[in-house]
């Protein structure tokens, strides 16, 4: 099926060396034929994936241009999203606006490595925080979400461990409750990575 599929995108899309295909919302990566240049930075991909369910309508090019393309479609009736790359910049380029739109701060180097900048624990707090509103949003609105958000930061959080449990105790109740169980400990595991990479 994937064969079959790929070779009917690369006659419509010109240019194309690599189709890197998601589940969505989830973001678990469905196939891939990417060169393995680009193999490390799947993860970065399949999250960002996950995180642009507000932004999007099925069937629509969500990103398009020289960084390359986004499509929702269904393939034997699952969610994929479709991202298609044209060459090595448009593959850099495309991370970098993916990482942007969940609150990456990434600066782009030669050949498309990616470096982080350095943030501070302020940032890094406030850009788990904003996840957490943007997911808890999507279900219930921005009221709703600075309600339940409330409930879990009323004391300050000062340290890696304190954010850490603040993840936890709010993925294990009404992330849980919401989006369901198993959905609830990807996305805690997701914050915990974010927060884990940046203390290392």
């Amino acid at each position: 099926m994937e064969t079959e599929f790929i070779n009917r995108i690369k006659k419509k899309v010109d240019g194309v060396i690599g189709v890197l295909i998601v589940s969505f919302p989830v973001g678990e990566v469905v196939f891939s034929n990417l060169p393995d240049l680009y193999d490390k930075k799947l993860e970065y991909l399949s999250q960002s994936v996950s995180m642009l369910s507000n932004e999007i309508h099925y069937g629509r090019i969500i990103i398009e241009g020289e960084e390359g393309r986004i499509l929702i479609r269904k393939i034997k009736d699952k969610d994929v999203a479709i991202i298609l790359f044209t060459d090595k910049s448009a593959n850099t380029a495309m991370i970098k606006i993916l990482m942007e739109k969940i609150g990456e701060k990434v600066e782009i180097e030669h050949m498309g490595e990616i470096k982080k900048k350095i943030i501070t624990f302020d940032e890094l707090m406030n850009s788990i925080i904003e996840e957490i509103k943007k997911k808890l949003s999507s279900f219930g609105g921005e009221e709703t979400s600075e309600r339940i958000l409330s409930r879990h930061t009323k004391g300050k959080i000062e340290s890696i461990e304190e954010l850490e449990d603040m993840i936890h105790s709010i993925c294990s109740t009404e992330i849980a409750e919401i989006f369901g169980s198993k959905y609830a400990k990807k996305f805690e595991e997701r914050l915990i990575k974010m927060v884990r990479e940046e203390v290392k």
